[in-house]
């Protein structure tokens, strides 16, 4: 992967109390755009880029499980409510750090432009692995097994609107309410120290946050402050009580200011029963979440959106486990998808997500440590299995991943250490018993590791060492019999390759040609064939059909390798030592190096290969075209 993209840099982002992935990220475009660094195509970050950026994040995170790089984030890449809370996990004080390609593409799905960037520079060449190559991008969900919400996720799951990321859209004027009259009628909502009456010390919340405590002359909490002293985050919530004593509300607002950013309302017996998120604005309603208790602790959550339309629907078991997820389209009537769970006694469930018309869209089998045991993606008509993925766990948190299609012949098989790094890969032929070929990873202390790929016949094709931070440093090819080396390139620099030419006759070889340090061909057998006639006592009637077989694609090669092992040019050697003329010379050389030029874009130039910045600025250029 690239870790240079012009004008971007790579970005950490580091994860706050309450914060999900996508808050941090947007704390990160937020500070750019203050910084008059960024901004933002639309003025704002709407839904459906929020979408993008989470399809964004799965297939980047496919992408370094791949690679055998560190995670982004854990658990599952559901995007729905209902698996939102065992999906795109990240920990508070995590750090995470992106590639500057990364960077890039998150940025793009985000619509942040970049101000006053450098001049574009070339990046460098990247490793593009083919699906096959790269196995877990087959696994890439389709829309239907993540099917996307009709707002942002992370924000439906934690609705502060100070941290929420749409909460900049526009609402409507139906959605306008105006609890303003209420707010500034409590005494502590835009106190920003503790009046007299009131204590104030740190301690921690029930959730086992940092933060400081007020509490009243009979000791009820009246006030909490996170994050005291920074001025981007710090935020306050204000306990309400009534007349008896008992809490009726919760205020949670920027500290100092009568903004409401979400407002928790109790019951009598101090259960929660609405929970009310705002906009930027303090007044417009983005969600209000509504719960209805029964008798045996279960529970029903409504949520709607601020023009009152359903939202979805979530009901709860007495475990505070989620049985039934229904989510709604836009218009609040039609159902966008359901998710059904059912749990066994032992701590397992079954997790069935169907669509809008009741077609099924997966089952997923999820053992008592909330670990997925076999998936199964279902095609449009509800009916056809499409693919399936089972796994296997072992008692060291290794486990094996198999796939198979929808007639149940196998796929690939993957194996994963305890580190959750792929350390095999096999993948089969259509029939489900053929090897197509297998990939495998050694691991080193360092982090840095090799990974191989074998044909079917178990022969080696090619191998590539990566350092520990995932640069390729070096990438051995191999012919057919899995053991004769083809190509071999380190730290980027070419040193031995095959290439094959045909002279007059059709007849074709296959020459091998070896490089120094900076790519330059100082050794082939071709070259060496011809010193070895050009240097005999007497005129061999073989040198015009060994010189038949230097083309395009060799001639620069040759000629750098022949004046390392001679000490002199190819073309000084035929002229001097054999007096050859120029007709030949011109054949079998200069038009094949003049089409070389040409195709290498080099025009114009004095060709002097006895300069050698220039034979490594040449050769550099003809490798990188060399196949």
């Amino acid at each position: 992967m690239s870790e240079n993209v012009p004008g971007i840099n790579p970005a950490t982002i580091k994860i706050k109390k309450n914060y999900g992935i996508t808050h941090a990220l947007k704390d990160l475009v937020d500070e750019m755009i203050k910084n008059k660094t960024a901004e933002l195509t639309d003025g704002k970050i709407t839904a459906k880029e929020w979408n993008a950026v989470l399809d964004k994040l799965i297939e980047l995170q496919q992408n370094r499980k791949a690679e055998g790089k560190a995670s982004i984030f854990t658990g599952g890449t559901d995007k729905t409510k209902a698996g939102w809370h065992n999906s795109f996990i990240v920990h508070p004080d995590q750090q995470i750090e992106f590639t500057a390609e990364e960077t890039a593409q998150l940025y793009e799905a985000m619509g942040v432009v970049i101000k006053n960037a450098p001049a574009a520079e070339n990046p460098t060449a990247a490793e593009n692995p083919t699906a096959a190559e790269n196995p877990t991008a087959a696994e890439n969900p389709t829309a239907a097994e993540n099917p996307t919400a009709a707002e942002n996720p992370t924000a439906a799951e934690n609705p502060k609107a100070a941290e929420n990321p749409t909460a900049a859209e526009n609402p409507t004027a139906a959605q306008q309410q105006t609890p303003q009259e209420r707010l500034a009628a409590n005494p502590y909502v835009k106190a920003t120290e503790p009046p007299e009456g009131i204590t104030a010390k740190q301690g921690k919340d029930a959730g086992n946050n940092d933060c400081e405590i007020w509490t009243d002359k009979d000791g009820r909490e009246v006030k909490r402050i996170y994050n005291k002293g920074d001025a981007d985050n710090e935020c306050c919530v204000v306990t309400e009580y009534d007349n008896n004593g008992k809490k009726t509300a919760e205020l949670e607002t920027k500290t100092g200011s009568d903004k409401l950013d979400l407002e928790r309302q109790y019951d009598e017996n101090g259960k929660l029963v609405k929970e009310i998120s705002y906009t930027a604005d303090g007044q417009t309603v983005f969600t209000t979440d509504t719960y209805k208790y029964n008798e045996d602790g279960s529970y029903t959550k409504t949520r709607t959106r601020g023009d009152d339309t359903l939202f979805y629907v979530e009901e709860k078991d007495n475990k505070d486990r989620t049985t039934k997820y229904t989510e709604y389209k836009e218009d609040g009537k039609t159902v966008d998808c359901t998710v059904t769970s059912k749990y066994n006694e032992d701590g397992s469930y079954t997790k069935t997500l169907t669509r809008g018309d009741d077609t099924l869209s997966y089952v997923q089998e999820k053992d008592n440590k909330d670990r997925t045991t076999k998936y199964t993606e279902y095609k449009e008509d509800g009916k056809t299995v499409d693919y399936t993925v089972t796994y296997k766990y072992n008692d060291d948190g290794s486990y094996t991943k198999t796939r198979t299609r929808g007639d149940n012949s196998l796929y690939f098989i993957e194996e994963n250490d305890s580190k959750d790094r792929t350390t095999k890969f096999t993948i089969y032929k259509k029939d489900g018993k053929t090897v197509d070929h297998t990939y495998t990873y050694k691991y080193n202390e360092d982090n840095s590791y090799t990974k191989t790929r074998t044909r079917g016949d178990n022969t080696v094709e090619w191998t590539k060492e990566f350092d520990k931070d995932n640069n390729v440093t070096k990438q051995t090819y191999y012919k057919a019999d899995g053991k004769t080396v083809d190509r071999l390139v380190e730290n980027g620099v070419l040193r031995l390759t095959h290439i094959k030419s045909k002279n007059s006759d059709g007849i074709e070889r296959d020459y091998k040609y070896e490089f120094d340090e900076n790519g330059v061909c100082t050794k082939s057998v071709l070259a060496d064939s011809l010193h070895h006639i050009i240097s005999g006592p007497t005129l061999n009637r073989d040198t015009i059909a060994l010189l038949e077989y230097i083309n395009p694609e060799n001639v620069i090669k040759v000629l750098t390798s022949y004046e390392a092992v001679a000490g002199q040019s190819l073309v000084q050697a035929l002229k001097e030592e054999w007096f050859m003329g120029e007709e030949p010379i011109q054949k079998h050389i200069y038009e094949n190096l003049s089409k070389r030029l040409e195709q290498l874009g080099i025009k114009d130039e004095t060709i002097d290969f006895s300069n050698p910045e220039f034979v490594k600025k040449l050769a550099k250029l003809d490798n990188e075209k060399t196949k």
